[in-house]
């Protein structure tokens, strides 16, 4: 049996070795490459992540709320997605002294049985304007006068690499729409029976008749209003009680 190998009399085997190597290492930082593309690719699901360019106040199961939109473009599902709600407002302490980035967390819902997000659709989260919001004694004027700004986060975890991702938006003082709620985006279609969304629809709202007051305001007057006309109607019933008068032997009834 025999044997070859490269000598330094064959100056073009050690060119072709050289240039094998060459185009092995090139190969292989391309392999590299592509997989490490692949494991980092949920840092980019934040450009399939969309939020309204707008964030609306409106009633919502007769509360005052403020509420945005997000939607996920992708047909794959998004695990765990939660949504947090931080307002960036100036704050002026008991004893005068002012923090100008001081953030208070609000408390978010949504059409969900638990914390989590079902992004299959595009979902309104919603914040509602109780006495524990800061935003409980704004009204419509404060809105466009104050200068604040509330910063949503959405989180979760890529299904098909379990890498955790961040996507987030913030809404300016003068971005919250009062009196606005958002255009419906499923339709049915009897044909195929199928739910279309129409992202063309994403940020389009249409306008409502809310009351410009406060939220304080808001819930003090409906809670007057209850008591007076709870009240209205004991008077009514105390004026409608029936008496019975008992003439030539046959009972008449006066309202």
């Amino acid at each position: 049996m025999g044997f070859r190998y490269i000598s330094e009399e064959c100056s073009e085997a050690v060119f072709i070795l050289c240039l094998q190597s060459i185009i092995g290492v090139i190969i292989q930082c391309f392999i590299v490459g592509m997989i490490f593309a692949k494991f980092s690719r949920p840092k980019k699901r934040q450009q399939t992540i969309m939020f309204s360019r707008n964030a609306i106040i409106c009633l919502h199961d007769s509360k005052l709320c403020l509420m945005f939109r997000v939607g996920y473009m992708r047909k794959s599902t998004m695990i765990g997605a939660q949504v947090s709600l931080h307002l960036i407002k100036r704050k002026i302490t008991a004893e005068g002294e002012i923090i100008p980035y001081y953030r208070y967390i609000l408390e978010v819902q949504h059409h969900s049985a638990n914390n989590s997000i079902l992004l299959s659709w595009p979902v309104v989260v919603v914040h509602e304007i109780n006495q524990d919001s800061p935003l409980y004694t704004m009204s419509a004027d404060d809105f466009l006068k104050d200068k604040f700004e509330i910063v949503a986060i959405l989180e979760g975890i890529s299904e098909s690499t379990d890498q955790s991702f961040q996507a987030r938006t913030s809404f300016l003082s003068n971005e919250i729409l009062w009196g606005h709620r958002f255009e419906q985006l499923l339709t049915y279609r009897k044909d195929t029976s199928d739910f279309l969304v129409d992202f063309g629809k994403f940020n389009n709202t249409y306008e409502v008749k809310i009351p410009l007051c406060s939220a304080q305001h808001f819930y003090g007057f409906q809670k007057s209003y209850s008591l007076d006309h709870g009240n209205y109607n004991l008077e009514e019933k105390k004026q409608e009680k029936m008496t019975y008068v008992r003439k030539d032997n046959r009972s008449t009834c006066s309202v």
